[in-house]
């Protein structure tokens, strides 16, 4: 949290921020093996980001042109923004998500991706936003692309399970279209 912090209060000139956290769900056991007497059964197979991390993530790129954040922030804690915020220069965002798995609950991934079509409102040069999510025998990936020289959008699923594309979400994301004066959506699965 202190690394956004510190970029949030000291950015004059930053426009590009890549944070990538790598990880490995075969850590813990792989781990055992080399490390004799360490209990590490409690170990996360997966890690859930901390939802100030998120937040703050989102306040430092206020500012920002280029946005991409996979793992170490959460999609759905970066769009519980503030009615304020407003990203007056972001041309791209990339997010990762855990909530885009095909167990998860289909009322939450869509309140999610309006709340993502929310926080667009908020982006007046957003050219492109993907969501994704990958780990072993999974991958989804959300993506809102803006074609502004022909005044049309494209709402992009791929995966490897399947998602509806509710007619609320779809809404939600042709109003950021006709607010910067797109014309069509068109859907793509």
């Amino acid at each position: 949290r202190y690394l956004f912090e510190s970029i949030q209060h000291s950015n004059i000139s930053l426009k590009r921020l890549v944070v990538f956290e790598n990880f490995n769900q075969q850590y813990p056991s792989t781990m055992q093996r080399f490390l004799e007497g360490v209990d590490l059964n409690r170990c996360d197979r997966i890690r859930s980001p901390a939802p100030a991390v998120s937040q703050t993530v989102a306040l430092a790129s206020l500012k920002l042109e280029h946005l991409a954040a996979s793992f170490i922030v959460d999609a759905s804690h970066f769009f519980e923004i503030r009615p304020t915020w407003e990203w007056s220069n972001l041309k791209s965002l990339v997010l990762t998500s855990q909530l885009l798995t095909p167990d998860e609950n289909s009322t939450e991934i869509e309140a999610m991706l309006q709340a993502a079509a929310a926080a667009a409102m908020h982006m007046p040069r957003l050219e492109m936003m993907e969501i994704w999510n990958g780990r072993k025998g999974l991958a989804a990936l959300f993506r809102y692309q803006a074609l502004r020289n022909v005044q049309q959008a494209i709402l992009l699923w791929r995966g490897t399970w399947d998602l509806a594309m509710e007619p609320s979400m779809v809404r939600a994301w042709e109003a950021v279209m006709r607010q910067y004066g797109g014309r069509r959506l068109d859907l793509v699965q």
